[in-house]
């Protein structure tokens, strides 16, 4: 009896393993942007376009399945702008699938020449951008998105997620990404809800590279790092959406926050603009308090999910010291950058230049 129960056991697993191959027909998605397309049941190429998409791409673990990259991601220096990059410098020797960047057209020759099985895309302007690929193509196309106003949203993340699960037949990592991305905001929730209101610093956060990179006045209101940790951004008085912000620098002055933060991606023009204003820089509160620190790049070409979540935990060190003291921050982002890309990457975005630092504004 126990024999037949196990043996009934591995039949039933293998027919669920080949369920999804063996069906008839496509199977058809809703993506980012309403719009309902039938994709093949089995998916073996695709071509990723567009900010962010080879980074979800490589988030699901699908990198074997990429017909070609596109230029901008060949061109990029594999650094700690880009993680994903890093991880997978087999990106170089891919074949070219167009030039790729948030505002170029993409090569319909170059794609259908690699006969991808499906495209995926992000950050498509309207519904008419995607109808159109699929149609010069002749090959189905799915829009994909972090969020409005090129932001990263988490709901809207997790179902880009969800999707790329399913075109891709992998659903169980797109679900272990979205369990594990809310086990670490559980984890910072916890140690920081009950803060007191007085005890909560204000942080500033500039520098945030959007559409390339940017100097102090660039923020971004709703800042997910922050709101994981319940600290005070003073950007989000400008405006009730998660979105890019340029501020100028009177409100900064005027917000003199506790916390100065500037993205890794946006630090060398910051200390370029330094010198040309010292003292603009020098009545900030965060300046002469010696409390302005680097964090890693947020923004390159879309929002690097991994960093983001690092640094969370770095934010909640610096704004609660006593709470997070016991926090080993390397080994923190190396478990983050295993589950996301696959391998640790701190000490190499160290050696790159792009690791956690104070910035010594007031020298």
């Amino acid at each position: 009896m126990l024999r037949a129960a196990c043996l009934f056991f591995c039949l039933f697993c293998l027919v669920m393993g080949v369920a999804r191959v063996a069906s008839a027909g496509p199977v058809f998605v809703t993506d980012s942007l309403e719009r309902r397309v039938a994709v093949p049941v089995s998916v073996k190429r695709i071509a990723a376009l567009g900010p962010g998409c080879l980074r979800l791409v490589c988030y699901i673990q699908a990198q074997g399945l990429l017909v070609g990259v596109e230029e901008i991601e060949r061109r990029r220096a594999i650094g700690g702008m880009v993680p994903y990059n890093m991880a997978n410098s087999v990106f170089q020797t891919l074949p070219s699938i167009g030039p790729g960047g948030p505002n170029a057209s993409p090569d319909h020759e170059r794609i259908m020449a690699l006969r991808p099985d499906v495209i995926l895309l992000t950050y498509a302007a309207d519904r008419s951008q995607a109808d159109s690929l699929q149609k010069k193509t002749g090959i189905p196309v799915v829009v994909l998105s972090y969020g409005v106003h090129a932001s990263f949203e988490k709901e809207v993340f997790y179902r880009a997620l969800r999707i790329l699960g399913l075109v891709l037949d992998r659903e169980v990592r797109a679900n272990a990404l979205i369990q594990f991305m809310e086990g670490c905001y559980k984890e910072l929730n916890a140690l920081t809800f009950d803060i007191p209101e007085h005890s909560r610093p204000s942080v500033y956060v500039g520098g945030v590279s959007m559409r390339g990179t940017h100097g102090i006045e660039s923020s971004q209101a709703h800042f997910p790092p922050l709101m994981a940790i319940h600290a005070k951004n003073p950007v989000d008085e400008l405006t009730s959406r998660p979105m890019p912000v340029t501020v100028d620098k009177e409100r900064l002055l005027l917000w003199n926050p506790d916390i100065l933060i500037i993205d890794r991606g946006g630090l060398e023009l910051v200390l370029a603009d330094y010198e040309k204003n010292k003292g603009f820089y020098q009545l900030l509160k965060a300046v002469q308090k010696r409390r302005v620190y680097t964090e890693l790049p947020y923004n390159s070409y879309a929002t690097n999910v991994e960093n983001g979540l690092i640094n969370a935990y770095w934010l909640a060190k610096l704004a609660y010291p006593d709470r997070f003291q016991n926090l080993n921050l390397e080994e923190k982002a190396d478990g983050i950058y295993r589950f996301f890309l696959g391998r640790p990457l701190a000490e190499e975005m160290k050696r790159a230049g792009w690791w956690f630092q104070e910035v010594r504004l007031h020298e």
